[in-house]
């Protein structure tokens, strides 16, 4: 079963019709002109952490942590992978087929861009009749732009998460088992990319049970890929003392949960939804503005300007001021 095949609700589509090749080569000359000209772009931010980790699993897949690694001017004499394995070991066999240089590396890590944008392209068919323009616009917004430019985690977990998402809805739609097991290994290779992944999960089985389709053909895509992830959590746990993720490496300090860079990874996200870091009020509808609505935008975005005025009129300046 072609993963175009069907529609859902007052939108109709044809199977292979000619306006969705049109429109899948649009998206992909669009995603590859926003990547493409950047492909010789400095290694920055965390790509260190990744080349490095990419250059010591050469040697050794399994490897956790660092030794004696400084970064961005920071000694740390034991540097615990706060990132699942999978990405850093793709950067060590492209770098084993290519090289290390910044054109090459960028140009291996095209795909992801490629494969989210074209995922979500397929998710909004489902849901209306101008998929095209959503693939598009998510396509430019500056988040993913950017990210699309470095080899960090960002944009293959949401790479995996749209593409494991989009697999599910037809594959559940329609009764395919193939369908549905292609989403499970996309699901594991995105937990095993960015741990963020994970949050698919729930969001997929509560769709389950919206659409009433509990079974085990719709169970096991989402519960292989959470015992996968138990088995990697509790080998990990012996190795370094510490679960996956549960402690964030700052520098030279470790935080015990995070709980301090989750907050800040909240604030961000709410900032940027929809644009919000050029435009914070397009978080709030224009038309036919509801009073629960107008309350949630109040009561996120109002503590969060907030929060950050503060900082900046102490001079204070961290990750906060980082993500916004």
């Amino acid at each position: 079963m072609d993963i175009s095949d069907s529609g859902s609700g007052n939108v109709p589509h044809q199977k292979n019709s000619p306006r969705i090749k049109r429109e899948v080569l649009v998206i992909l000359i669009f995603t590859l002109l926003m990547t493409l000209p950047f492909s010789g772009r400095p290694f920055d931010m965390d790509d260190i952490i990744f080349l490095k980790l990419a250059e010591a699993r050469q040697e050794e897949p399994l490897l956790l942590e660092l030794r004696d690694f400084n970064f961005f001017g920071f000694y740390n004499e034991s540097f615990i992978d706060t990132h699942p394995p999978l990405l850093s070991l793709y950067l060590a066999l492209m770098m084993k087929l290519g090289g290390s240089s910044e054109v090459w590396l960028h140009l291996s890590f095209v795909i992801f861009p490629v494969m989210a944008a074209l995922s979500l392209y397929f998710i909004a068919r489902r849901y209306t009749s101008n998929a095209i323009f959503t693939a598009l616009i998510f396509a430019g917004t500056p988040g993913v732009a950017v990210m699309s430019h470095t080899l960090m985690s960002d944009l293959p977990g949401l790479a995996f998460w749209l593409a494991a998402i989009a697999f599910y809805i037809y594959g559940l739609e329609n009764r395919s088992p193939a369908l549905m097991a292609i989403s499970g290994l996309l699901l594991s290779l995105g937990i095993f990319t960015s741990y963020q992944v994970l949050g698919a999960l729930p969001l997929l089985f509560a769709y389950t049970l919206l659409r009433r389709r509990i079974s085990l053909q719709t169970l096991l895509p989402l519960f292989l890929p959470l015992c996968f992830f138990i088995f990697f959590a509790i080998w990990h746990l012996a190795a370094t003392s510490s679960l996956p993720g549960l402690e964030h490496v700052n520098y030279v300090q470790k935080e015990p949960f995070a709980l301090k860079a989750i907050f800040a990874r909240i604030v961000s996200l709410i900032s940027t939804v929809g644009g919000a870091t050029v435009f914070p009020l397009v978080l709030l509808p224009v038309r036919g503005v509801r009073k629960k609505d107008l309350f949630a935008f109040t009561s996120l975005f109002l503590p969060t300007l907030a929060f950050t005025s503060v900082r900046n009129l102490m001079g204070l300046s961290g990750i906060f001021e980082y993500v916004l």
